[in-house]
């Protein structure tokens, strides 16, 4: 293998992120470690032939000793564990300033001083019945680019969308924008109301503003998930820079065209999906937003193996008539509330349990963060142990 002339070739022919420079190098050295094990295969094969009436001992023997060197050789390179502790100073410094530092923030500051932020390598899935809201939510985290919490921070998020066609997304961001009626904006009857014409165009400079390439949106309805992973690596790879901070959304975790039989059930497809969604995230240096349909006992519809691989799943659901009629219109008309957590925020562990005192006796219940959905847009109304102490 001539290394600098096939360097020259895959780098001709492919359009190469800096970032990526050091896969082609890694392949380039597993394909000379392939060859060399193939070559030792040979080289064994061969030799067994000249001593075929040996005892069967001695021709495993020349198997094992022709295979053991190139074998080693791969395996430390590949897997060579790292001392927890040398560098541990420098490294903590070097994460303090480094464009990760903290996560993606999310629009909501609740949930970013209870959960923490999104951050890389990470897959939080939000549990959600069936017309919700599952959509609204992850689009309205998906403007965190334009997101104050997130000043100085260079975001790109890509959203890919099993359920909306990529002009509908455009005419509910405009609604949510302009405070124009969804319905209005979507059938063209803002361009017949002065006021809705004036709301709408009165936004023109947010949209050009905006238009920096930061939020991109593609319609995957019906892909499997091995092109799903295709088309983020050659997003990362060619949309964004090394020190971006990356957030990929997936609306939603459910069957795409995946062949079902005996020995490959729903519930295991769905398990791999999240999984493969999960280690393409650390793959590429992303966070990861996906949600998932929840069944009639409120549970993480067709794999509870989703919450094998999620690092944090949050149940977003519509309050009932009754919670509405408890609450009052003061504290919205969603909850948002941690079904598994495996990340952290500063004050979770203080503010988890609320404590209420009921004719019964006293009950513990696990705080959420109440949300008002009107028109595509969210607003924090305060928490459950708000409600408890008025």
């Amino acid at each position: 293998l001539d290394v600098p002339d096939y360097i020259m070739t895959i780098t001709s022919m492919n359009a190469v992120h800096p970032e990526k420079a050091e896969g082609y190098f890694k392949d380039c050295y597993k394909y000379k470690i392939a060859r060399s094990i193939i070559g030792q295969c040979h080289y064994a094969a061969s030799e067994i032939n000249k001593k075929i009436n040996r005892p069967i001992s001695e021709i495993v023997g020349i198997a094992e000793k022709s295979l053991a060197k190139a074998v080693t050789s791969a395996i430390q390179d590949e897997y060579d564990p790292i001392d927890i502790y040398k560098g541990m100073l420098p490294f903590l410094e070097e994460l303090a300033v480094s464009p990760a530092a903290g996560g993606i923030k999310t629009p909501f500051p609740t949930w970013n001083r209870w959960w923490g932020g999104l951050t890389r390598g990470d897959l939080t899935v939000i549990a959600s019945p069936p017309k919700t809201g599952k959509s609204t939510i992850l689009s309205y985290i998906a403007d965190v680019p334009f997101c104050r919490f997130n000043k100085g921070k260079n975001i790109k998020v890509l959203v890919l969308d099993t359920e909306l066609e990529t002009d509908r997304v455009r005419t509910r961001k405009a609604a949510a924008l302009s405070g124009v009626g969804w319905s209005y904006i979507q059938d063209g009857r803002w361009l017949k109301n002065p006021d809705f014409t004036g709301s709408v165009v009165d936004k023109k400079e947010v949209f050009e503003k905006r238009a920096n390439g930061a939020f991109k949106h593609l319609y995957v309805a019906g892909v499997p998930m091995e092109k799903i992973k295709s088309i983020i690596k050659r997003w990362r790879a060619t949309d964004t820079e090394p020190d971006d901070e990356c957030l990929v959304i997936y609306d939603y975790l459910k069957i795409t065209g995946e062949s079902m039989s005996d020995h490959n059930k729903e519930w295991q497809v769905m398990g791999e999906k999240c999984d493969a969604l999960k280690q393409t995230m650390s793959d590429v240096g992303a966070s990861g937003l996906a949600c998932i349909q929840t069944n009639e006992t409120g549970g993480v519809a067709m794999s509870a193996r989703i919450k094998w691989f999620a690092s944090n799943i949050l149940m977003f659901r519509r309050k009932t008539a009754e919670e509405l009629a408890h609450d009052g219109e003061d504290f919205g008309t969603h909850i948002l509330q941690p079904m598994e957590l495996r990340n952290l925020g500063d004050d979770w562990v203080d503010q988890e349990w609320v404590k209420e005192v009921k004719d019964k006796g006293t009950v513990f219940r696990k705080n959420w963060l109440n949300i008002e959905v009107d028109n595509f847009n969210m607003f924090e109304r305060g928490t459950l142990q708000d409600i408890v102490d008025k």
